[in-house]
């Protein structure tokens, strides 16, 4: 500034000139300490767009981990722990700031019980549910009237994460409207842990389940068919580190910005200086997206004195001083070149800024080369790639820096630009190729080459992207080999085992080759189960699977069925070779003696086995076949292997029996049996009853013809289905009774006679059901009894005594059938309590000319 000329004495000049020196000198102090400043300014603003990008790319990969566990859960049937637990432990390696991963079925209160009673079985024995937090709830449990949101699964299970299972999250409003928000925005969500928790210090990033295999398009429903929650608990310590000089003299803040502008503060840590008097903080805010949410991250600072350099000032200050005059044209000139760098560095940031957000939303690898390949520019994340700075890889070429090959054939891939080029001849092409780090790791990757252009359109670079898709096709190979292969014992399960078998089946049609399948079954597994218990079994499994695996060729498959059944394929192989075979695991399998802490078991197995050839017409016949050999085995003794023959008289029935089932199961659902009644009179008019009537059953066909019970009952015996057909018989008599009652009183004592079978006398329930029967047609028990065989009656003793008498409480009376069939006839007739007696036929019929069977009858009518 130029001072006025005013008149003084020669020492007003002198003054003047000190006053403007001082002014001039306070001035470029003031400048250096601005460019101090400013240079502070930048280092902060290139570290807070570092910071920023490390954030936006963990919370991106935290959603992406969500984004992955909630397509496993919707692409899976049945989650179980087997599945979940390698994934989640791949994770929580693989992502240090995750703690912990977690997931909430959301049940009705109906369903509760079933959820116990599950995970007590899969080896949780403490499990119980229990409200949200440490302190019981004083309110109503909202489980009680409309859902749970029940913690079924955690990683990793330790006594601090152990005491989430069970717990019910959905007693918390707070979290309930974080899920709710999460469903409307159709994307994860973020907040802080509550204070009764549990979980100190933990931040939650959760994203809804949906039922079905695709995520539901509208918001209504959404809403409708969420089936759980994946919940990640976050360490915001570990998700903020990254390696860019010192940074504990920064305060974070962490906002959701939601519709309208409206905002949510998830996350706030001040440095422990924050708060001293000191010069004005630096601050910087960056925004990005993660999923359909707006973020924004604040980034704030106080910068240290020392930093600001006094040193130099004071130095400045010393010389501007000495070359006042000298140094004036010089400074003015560097003051505006200053302004001009400024404008250009402004200019630049902008641009700067706009490439940032650009790379921060697809939080990839870019690095961009020259027309001569050499690199000009990585970005962070693909300096974590590459495993060197951009400093140190700066003007090489990408292939002196980093081994790209083909992930199919393996090929080492010199340059990566030229290989695009030459092989892809347009933009934006994609392909999966292996990069070796450094440190030898393989990384899978997809990339993408684009041109840079100037605005004639000339080439002036290229761009490749890069991405790693190391855990999506790590999943990808755990979901594949999960699809294929049984988790208990590793080998193959029931689908690919009826894969291969269709494939040996076609190649026996196209070749005419012969092939064998063994189906395996084990003997008395069920004993092991309930003598030492589910992990006993488990166990027996697995070392039968090795036992198995180590008897077949290589090219053979064995493979676990289901349950304690296994199937076993040989390729290329004769009848007699397939007995063998068969013979030999059979004999392994009875060699083995498992034990388990003081029991010892002796392990046996039937067998059955089918030839694959050209005359099996489906899949469906050949596992039928496999199956009919197989039990035809268990029932001529177990521990035996039978092969399968068209013209077997064993298959042929039980084939016939096969048949049947599905037939008596229409006809009880149809109600397509039918009763009929044979009157028994007394000889004597004033017996007591005078007549019996005893009930029968009938099957009528379409065309008229009658099934006689001899063919149909053995098949019903056979698969469990007589006490359903005694229970038609028991409640459509009680009908035929109360009608009969109702219409016409009889003049004369009767009685009515329902047989029952051996099934239903070993039925617990029965008496109950009779009972209730009886209370519902009002019938007089005094009217009913119920015959049952000796035979039956022998083989459920107590059981039998016990029906009897509880029938004999409510006053239905209890014939023995069949009376003299066995060697203790008298023995069982004195120690049940039955009213009346039928004798076997093979002694009525001929009395009147057989003095044996005369003497028989006679006694037993005495005793």
């Amino acid at each position: 500034m130029k001072e006025p000329r005013r008149a003084a004495l020669p020492g007003g000049t002198v003054i003047a000139l000190l006053f403007g020196s001082l002014l001039l000198v306070l001035l470029v102090g003031f400048v250096t300490f601005f460019i101090n400043w400013e240079k502070s300014n930048e280092r902060f603003s290139y570290h807070t767009k570092s910071i920023g990008q490390s954030v936006s790319q963990n919370l991106a990969s935290a959603d992406a981990a969500l984004t992955t566990l909630t397509g496993l859960i919707q692409a899976t049937d049945e989650l179980n722990s087997a599945l979940l637990t390698p994934i989640s432990e791949k994770m929580l390696n693989r992502f240090p700031f995750i703690t912990s991963i977690a997931y909430l079925s959301l049940l009705s209160p109906d369903e509760m019980d079933g959820l116990v009673a599950e995970m007590r079985s899969n080896g949780i024995p403490q499990f119980q549910v229990k409200p949200f937090g440490d302190q019981p709830s004083t309110d109503t449990t909202p489980c009680v009237k409309s859902h749970c949101l029940i913690t079924t699964f955690i990683e990793p299970l330790e006594p601090n994460t152990a005491k989430l299972l069970g717990m019910d999250w959905w007693s918390e409003k707070a979290f309930r409207q974080l899920i709710n928000e999460s469903v409307t925005t159709n994307g994860p969500e973020l907040d802080r842990s509550p204070d009764h928790a549990g979980l100190p210090g933990a931040h939650l990033m959760l994203r809804p389940t949906y039922f079905g295999n695709v995520t539901p398009a509208t918001l209504q429903e959404r809403r409708e068919q969420v089936s759980g929650v994946f919940l990640l608990t976050l360490d915001y310590a570990s998700l903020l580190k990254f390696n860019f000089g010192q940074t504990t003299d920064y305060s974070y803040s962490l906002t959701i910005i939601g519709i309208g502008g409206k905002e949510r503060e998830v996350f706030q840590a001040h440095n422990e200086n924050s708060q001293r008097p000191a010069l004005n903080s630096l601050q910087q805010s960056q925004t990005f997206n993660l999923g359909t949410r707006r973020m924004r991250l604040t980034i704030q600072r106080v910068p240290d004195i020392a930093e600001m350099n006094p040193s130099s000032i004071l130095f400045s200050m010393l010389i501007t001083a000495i070359l006042l005059y000298a140094l004036s044209a010089a400074w003015i000139n560097r003051r505006l070149a200053a302004i001009d760098r400024k404008t250009a560095q402004e200019q630049l940031f902008q641009e700067r800024d706009k490439a940032d957000v650009t790379l921060q939303s697809i939080g990839d690898a870019v690095i961009t080369t020259d027309t001569n390949y050499l690199i000009t520019y990585a970005n962070p994340i693909a300096e974590k790639i590459l495993g060197h700075s951009l400093t140190a890889i700066k003007g090489r070429y990408l292939s002196d820096v980093a081994l790209f090959m083909t992930k199919e054939q393996g090929e080492v891939i010199d340059n990566l630009v030229a290989y695009y080029q030459q092989t892809h001849h347009r933009n934006n092409a994609q392909s999966h190729l292996v990069l070796k780090h450094p440190s030898g790791r393989e990384i899978s990757i997809d990339c993408t080459l684009s041109h840079l252009t100037d605005r004639e359109g000339g080439t002036i670079g290229n761009v490749l992207v890069l991405r790693d898709v190391s855990l999506e096709r790590e999943l990808t190979s755990a979901l594949a080999y999960q699809a294929s292969h049984d988790a208990l014992t590793g080998l193959l399960n029931r689908n690919e085992f009826e894969n291969r078998l269709k494939e040996l089946l076609d190649n026996s049609r196209v070749q005419n080759s012969q092939h064998a399948l063994c189906y395996i079954d084990l003997d008395q597994f069920k004993l092991v189960n309930d003598t030492c218990g589910h992990l006993a079994g488990d166990n027996l499994l697995k070392q039968l699977a090795s036992i198995l695996q180590a008897q077949m060729r290589e090219q053979d498959t064995v493979a676990r069925l289901g349950g304690d059944e296994f199937g076993v394929l040989i390729q290329h192989c004769g009848f007699d070779r397939a007995l063998e075979v068969a013979e030999r695991l059979k004999q392994v399998i009875s060699d083995h003696r498992f034990k388990w802490d003081e029991n010892i078991f002796d392990v046996h197995a039937s067998i059955g086995v089918v030839m694959i050839t050209a005359t099996i017409d489906t899949l469906s016949d050949l596992m039928s076949a496999a199956d009919l050999a197989c039990y035809t085995a268990k029932d001529k003794g177990r521990d035996t292997v039978h092969a399968y023959q068209p013209n077997d008289k064993e298959i042929t029935q039980r084939q016939s029996q096969m048949q049947w089932l599905p037939r008596i199961q229409e006809a009880l659902h149809s109600n397509q049996f039918q009763l009929v009644t044979q009157c028994i009179k007394s000889l004597n008019e004033d017996a007591d009853p005078y007549e019996i009537y005893e009930f029968l059953i009938r099957w009528p066909q379409k065309n008229g013809e009658m099934v006689s019970p001899g063919i149909f009952i053995p098949a019903a015996e056979r698969y469990d289905l007589m006490r359903n057909i005694d229970r038609w018989v028991i409640s459509n008599a009680f009908s035929l009774i109360q009608r009969v009652h109702a219409e016409a009183p009889p003049r004369q004592s009767r009685l009515y006679s329902i047989n029952l079978s051996g099934q239903s006398i070993g039925d617990p329930k029965l008496g109950t059901f009779i009972k209730e029967q009886i209370i519902q047609y009002a019938i007089d028990p005094s009217l009913i009894c119920f015959e049952i065989t000796e035979t039956s009656a022998i083989g459920n003793y107590s059981i039998a005594e016990a029906l009897i008498r509880q029938m004999l409480e409510i006053g239905c009376q209890f014939a023995l059938d069949d009376f003299g069939s066995g060697l203790s006839s008298f023995g069982y007739l004195k120690q049940l309590p039955v009213t009346l007696l039928k004798i076997d036929g093979q002694f009525v019929r001929d009395m009147a000319k057989d003095p044996v069977d005369y003497a028989m009858v006679r006694t037993i009518h005495d005793v």
